[in-house]
């Protein structure tokens, strides 16, 4: 059945084509099934029509119009051959006219020879199926045979029967040329949708993207190829061989191993995938490309083209080169962390178990000197740590005070006082003279930065080595400046190549530093961080051996006189314990010892030995404290005796409801009793007082959070939850001492 179709179609057809599937060129196709036809119908009657006529006596019109056919036959014969449509068109209406005008001249009168033009329709017929608007000169015909035939405009006398059976025959072949305009036209709609859906993938496609021909030559391409390789027009490039095209942007030898990759696919009959690293525009813009290349073959498993595929791999290698390199270094920074933690824990463990097991007082006090001074240096990792965190978590925020820049300034200098004296260094302090008193920015993260910067220059300058702190007043604008602090060291120094990567995350430039000197890597990373939101910028000047230069700008707000003390009587603040400013040398001193004898604490905490340390240092001090191991049972104390309590400790973190939720309800419960004694005396009390059952006003008990969240938005969220202020574990036992004297004695 098979064979049957193909010999039908191949008849149709010509012989040119024998399927429908072996090629995609079908209007050539419909084209040829449509003259034949038309050829075949129209040769065969004009053929009868002759030789009817010969029969009835009309030897010569017969004879004329038995010619007119086979000469319609020949072309159909024409058609089998390779040449054109037109150019078959062309060699018949030639041979026709030349038989016109042979007919015309002879001496014989042929009286049907007016009639010739007639029959001239099928041979226009392969003119106007060439033509876009070929159906108009096929109707034009149409009347025209018909004015000719049933008008009687020809010498020729025509039957009704003959009339009718010639223009029925260009009807009808009118009706295939309608037919076959509306294939076309639905046929040139639907391709022209698919190649406007091609044309959008190659236009829009990321990657390159190449279409080869059975011959190896170019058919397509993605633009971004022609943007990459800065080709302007398609056309210069059309059908050249893809050797041709890759030898733009490739070596030979490279075009070597590509055209071997693409011969040994095409022969296994696989695609292949292999990568290069190349560079299209020749601009030196080297991009690594994954290639892809998959042959094309048709049903018969005859090779019909290639598809080429480079993907950029750029980027994403990059990205995986950077992913494993910071893999890598936090390895490195989790094994310094380790070194880092352990290092001091060894010292506490070690200190404690040496205290414990002696019996003189000098060595345990020697034993807890050595264990606070490891807490404290565990305290610092820790705090580096967290900031770090907070760093990549991109929460890492300033908080704004006014401050006397001098005054800081002597309080980072006293930090490394006993330092630089034990190395026997040289520390120079120089300040600008026209430097502001008082500024405002985030004054603890500024000691921060300076007391790291200080401490590096301490620890890698050696004995006897000099050490300069320069602030510096650049520029004002207005009511803000900016400020330039240099921190001069004569140390062991930083190479070029090393200075890369000082401030980059978990990094530390030489793993043998660290092993000598100690160190987390992260300090100078959160420095950057810190100065950059300062609106700054720090940088560093360094040779091997000749020692470091740190240059830091910062923008600050200058703080006058005139306004802070205008801030200070409109709008009075109260700030948590950890902001109080330093009080004055020998201030304290000079004071009486508080007396808190009679003041009642609840100690919320359901860690039992922080309890215990709590009682400890507070019991000395007078204070009956009472203990509540959650945060229900705090509740259930306070609700019991609202009015025993001066102060609250609350820890956040416990078992049940947290400290928030806590507060929460302490809260509530005090502005429901408010409400009742207002009730009962008739009045209204201002927001934060109660009435107790004296009828004595009293103010809302003071809850201070004592919690290990020390970041500013836990200090915020504690303020919200309706406490009062704020101490960070591990204790500082100086701010539990200022919190206890704020909020009981004043």
């Amino acid at each position: 059945m098979k064979n049957i179709k193909n010999i039908i179609i191949s008849g149709l057809t010509s012989g040119k084509y024998s399927s429908f599937q072996d090629e995609t060129n079908i209007d050539n196709m419909l084209r040829l099934i449509v003259l034949n036809i038309i050829y075949s119908i129209a040769s065969v009657l004009i053929i009868t029509l002759g030789v009817i006529s010969m029969q009835r006596g009309n030897i010569d019109d017969g004879l004329l119009t038995v010619i007119l056919g086979f000469m319609i036959f020949l072309n159909l014969l024409l058609l089998r051959t390779e040449m054109s449509f037109n150019t078959s068109g062309l060699i018949i209406t030639a041979i026709f006219g030349a038989f016109c005008g042979v007919s015309i001249f002879a001496k014989y009168e042929m009286n049907g020879l007016s009639s010739l033009w007639i029959y001239s329709f099928p041979l226009m017929s392969i003119f106007t199926l060439g033509l876009p608007v070929g159906l108009i000169p096929a109707l034009l015909i149409l009347i025209a045979a018909g004015f000719g035939t049933f008008g009687g405009l020809s010498k020729y006398q025509y039957t009704f029967q003959e009339s009718t059976l010639l223009c029925g025959v260009y009807f009808f072949v009118m009706l295939l040329t309608a037919v076959y305009e509306f294939v076309r036209s639905f046929k040139d709609r639907y391709l022209a949708r698919q190649d406007s859906y091609m044309n959008l993938v190659f236009d829009n496609s990321p990657d390159i993207i190449m279409l080869l021909d059975k011959n190896i030559g170019l058919i397509h391409c993605a633009k971004a190829f022609l943007k990459s390789a800065k080709i302007k027009n398609f056309e210069d490039i059309r059908k050249a061989s893809y050797d041709e095209v890759f030898g733009l942007f490739t070596d030979y030898e490279m075009l070597n191993q590509i055209t071997t990759f693409f011969n040994n696919s095409i022969h296994n009959r696989k695609p292949v995938t292999f990568e290069r690293v190349l560079d299209f525009g020749g601009d030196g813009n080297n991009r690594h490309y994954e290639i892809h290349f998959t042959p094309m073959y048709n049903s018969k498993d005859e090779f019909q083209g290639a598809f080429i595929l480079f993907h950029d791999m750029t980027d994403i290698l990059e990205t995986r080169d950077r992913a494993e390199q910071a893999s890598r270094a936090k390895s490195i920074f989790l094994a310094n962390m380790s070194h880092e933690i352990r290092t001091p824990l060894n010292a506490i463990i070690g200190m404690t178990a040496i205290a414990k097991n002696s019996n003189e007082l000098e060595r345990k006090n020697y034993c807890l000197e050595k264990v606070e001074s490891a807490s404290n240096h565990l305290l610092g990792v820790i705090n580096d740590i967290l900031d770090m965190s907070k760093i990549e978590e991109d929460k890492f925020e300033l908080s704004y005070t006014e401050f006397e820049l001098p005054a800081m300034i002597r309080k980072v200098v006293n930090i490394f006082e006993f330092r630089l004296e034990e190395k026997k260094q040289k520390f120079t302090v120089n300040l600008d003279p026209n430097l502001p008193k008082k500024i405002k920015t985030d004054d603890l993260r500024l000691t921060q930065v300076i007391t790291n910067l200080l401490g590096n220059a301490v620890k890698f300058t050696p004995e006897g080595g000099d050490i300069t702190l320069s602030v510096r007043h650049l520029n004002q604008e207005r009511d803000f400046c900016t400020l330039e602090i240099i921190i001069n060291d004569t140390g062991i120094g930083i190479s070029k190549e090393q200075q890369g990567k000082l401030f980059d995350s978990f990094v530390q430039v030489d793993s043998g530093i660290a092993r000598k000197f100690g160190g987390t890597g992260l300090g100078l990373a959160i420095s950057k961080k810190i100065v950059e939101l300062m609106q700054g910028e720090i940088k560093m000047e360094s040779e091997i051996g000749k020692g470091a230069s740190f240059i830091i700008t910062i923008r600050v707000e200058i703080v006058n006189d005139e306004t802070q003390k205008t801030e200070t009587a409109e709008a009075p603040t109260e700030e948590p314990s950890d902001a109080h400013e330093d009080e004055p040398d020998g201030a304290q001193d000079d004071e009486q010892e508080p007396d808190y004898n009679g003041k009642k604490i609840l100690l919320v905490e359901d860690v039992e030995i922080n309890r215990e340390i709590v009682i400890t240092v507070l019991e000395p001090l007078g204070l009956e404290i009472t203990e509540a191991e959650d945060g229900h049972k705090a509740y259930d104390l306070f609700r019991a005796h609202p009015d025993s309590f001066d102060l609250i400790f609350m820890d956040i973190h416990m078992p049940g409801i947290d400290g928030y939720e806590t507060t929460r309800l302490i809260r509530a419960y005090e502005t429901e009793l408010n409400e009742k004694d207002s009730e009962k005396v008739g009045q209204s009390f201002t927001e934060g007082e109660t009435l107790s059952n004296d009828r004595n006003l009293r103010k809302q008990i003071p809850i201070i959070a004592m919690t290990a969240n020390v970041f500013r938005e836990d200090v915020e969220r504690c303020l919200a939850a309706g406490m009062n202020d704020h101490v960070g574990k591990p204790l500082d036992f100086s701010a539990v001492a200022a919190v206890l004297k704020k909020y009981l004695l004043s």
